[in-house]
């Protein structure tokens, strides 16, 4: 019944290196409802090399659903082959460290802004207080303010496309109505900001931000 969970979430590594070592390159894994085909070791790096991973492997069977998630977008992990290529190219200007750098200067004040809550002999959560300050920080870069009062909602619709995509969670957990709330108020909140960014484009006296920079992307 269990498959190889117990190896799965105790050595993944151990499991891929141990199953090429008896099984050969191309293998099956199974953790639960998860079914894996594995291609693994020199063989897979040749599979790459020649580009048969673009004539034999999809990535829209795992993140078509979650490109709908985010809106019908096209959306670029459930591209595969030169619309992929082309896709990350038109975004590699966006993500680039030419439009982040101007905003280190508040990236350092939300570290500062953060840090001052922690109080001597407090226990805190590591991760939870890294995915609060990277939150802040990724909202200044990507459209120059802080979104703290969606921080839960942006963080369960992330979670969600993150555990569905990477095939950790079923697909039906999409159906849960707390997702669809969030969903919902995200995807508003999305739309809204561009509405107003479309009525009022940035004048060149401030940074663009990613959102700036993806809305001037033009592809036919």
């Amino acid at each position: 019944m269990l498959g190889n969970t117990l190896q799965f979430l105790g050595d993944t590594s151990g499991l891929l290196v141990d199953s090429y070592r008896k099984l050969g390159p191309v293998f099956r894994l199974r953790a639960l409802w998860l079914k894996y085909t594995v291609i693994a070791g020199f063989e897979a790096r040749e599979f790459i090399a020649q580009g048969l991973d673009d004539e034999y492997l999809s990535r829209e069977v795992v993140f078509s659903e979650v490109g709908r998630q985010l809106g019908q977008a096209d959306f670029v992990l459930g591209q595969s082959g030169e619309k992929h290529v082309r896709f990350r190219q038109l975004l590699s200007l966006a993500y680039s460290r030419q439009v982040a750098s101007p905003f280190v200067p508040q990236f350092i004040a939300a570290v500062r802004s953060q840090s001052r809550s922690w109080q001597p002999g407090k226990v805190l959560s590591v991760m939870g207080q890294v995915q609060r300050l990277a939150f802040e920080q990724y909202c200044q870069v990507m459209c120059g303010k802080s979104l703290g009062e969606l921080y839960r909602d942006c963080l369960m619709v992330t979670d969600y496309n993150m555990n569905v995509g990477g095939r950790v969670w079923p697909f039906l957990m999409y159906r849960t109505p707390w997702y669809q709330g969030a969903r919902t108020r995200v995807l508003g909140l999305m739309w809204d900001m561009v509405r107003a960014r479309r009525e009022s484009p940035p004048d060149g006296r401030l940074p663009l931000t990613v959102m700036d920079t993806l809305m001037r992307v033009r592809d036919p």
